[in-house]
């Protein structure tokens, strides 16, 4: 980090996990804010560098440049001003069922894109921490350390380093060879919990439906894809 501080000024910390420690920082030449991803785990870092590189939706984060110095991966990324889930249920108390729903539409057509790209990957840590609301509204998903390359081949079963977060993970998260089921376990689990705090406790049973199916603990119950469980989301979202 010390070659980049006649350009870059390091702000404050934004978050800091067990593989890396994301900054705000500031750009002197461009006169703007930037993420700046850096850690350790170089392999993780560069695969992450990979993903976001091969994308311009607006579902993820624009990655500016990466770079390897001193040991360390540096990603230099789009800065998201805004408030992740986690944060936002604080702020706000509870979701209503359609502000629930609508960002689980978002996610989901993030994760469509994610899982029928050229290179598709199940993003395997669907969390609060990591959807991210920023301040137009629109959703963004945040950290790809988690995430896995579909259709490969040998190396998929237990001895395969595989992230993810217990709560929302899927039972076979780290033991199964990676499926776009995985996700969907887990934004059943996400939209499942923000929904239980919603005001009076009461659900529209198209929710209800929609939550059970992708809970399944038996993937094959679960909604085959991402774009499965758009189509039903959406209708059930004009319900609403």
């Amino acid at each position: 980090m010390l070659a980049y501080e006649e350009r870059y000024e390091i702000l404050k910390l934004l978050g800091s996990g067990t593989t890396a420690q994301v900054y705000l920082i500031f750009d002197k030449i461009l006169g703007r804010k930037l993420a700046l991803k850096r850690g350790a785990e170089k392999s993780l870092l560069r695969q992450e560098a990979g993903i976001l590189a091969g994308f311009t939706t607006s579902f993820f984060p624009v990655l500016y440049d990466y770079t390897e110095r001193d040991g360390m991966a540096l990603l230099f990324m789009e800065y998201i001003e805004g408030e992740n889930l986690s944060e936002r249920k604080k702020r706000i108390g509870y979701y209503t069922e359609e502000e629930a729903l609508g960002i689980a539409v978002n996610i989901a057509r993030a994760l469509v894109c994610l899982h029928t790209s050229k290179k598709p990957y199940v993003y395997g840590d669907i969390k609060p921490e990591n959807i991210m609301i920023p301040v137009d509204g629109s959703v963004k998903l945040i950290d790809f350390g988690a995430a896995v390359l579909l259709g490969r081949e040998g190396d998929c079963g237990v001895e395969e380093k595989r992230g993810g977060t217990p709560l929302y993970a899927p039972p076979e998260q780290w033991t199964g060879r990676p499926d776009v089921r995985n996700d969907i376990y887990a934004l059943g689990r996400l939209l499942q919990d923000m929904l239980k705090m919603g005001r009076g406790g009461i659900l529209s049973q198209g929710s209800r439906r929609l939550i059970e199916r992708c809970v399944q603990k038996q993937p094959e119950k679960r909604y085959p894809s991402a774009e499965a469980f758009l189509k039903d989301a959406e209708v059930l979202l004009k319900t609403l």
